[in-house]
């Protein structure tokens, strides 16, 4: 009985981190925050490309971005100009037949300035 239940247990945790999703295809981006050493807004938008998606990462840009499920993690270098590199965490879902990708991110810009906020990335 108890390998039973350890076998099921198991079986939805590998279903719950096998979604091939959000999809490759072009996405605008957007990330709103606030600059942790003199409370400045930041607002920066742009494009973004997902080029490949597995179970278990997919790739924007240059950046892998690990997953499990609908949550995601990882660090994003993006051209943005105040936002170079950029770590996110959050989720992706999908709404209406696009995909959306929505979370926290913590930006270091020129190694010292930090820029805390939240980001939504949204399929075209």
């Amino acid at each position: 009985m108890k390998s039973i239940i350890n076998l099921l247990f198991l079986s939805i945790f590998l279903v719950s981190c096998s979604k091939n999703a959000p999809k490759p295809g072009v996405y605008q981006m957007t990330f709103t925050g606030t600059y942790e050493m003199t409370g400045e807004t930041s607002l920066e938008t742009g494009i973004a490309t997902i080029s490949e998606t597995t179970k278990d990462y997919f790739i924007i840009g240059n950046s892998k971005i690990h997953k499990c499920g609908k949550k995601i993690k990882g660090k994003l270098v993006t051209l943005l100009p105040n936002l170079p590199l950029i770590e996110i965490e959050g989720t992706w879902e999908k709404k209406k037949g696009k995909y959306y990708l929505t979370g926290t991110y913590r930006a270091t810009y020129i190694t010292v300035l930090y820029i805390n906020g939240t980001f939504e990335i949204k399929s075209n």
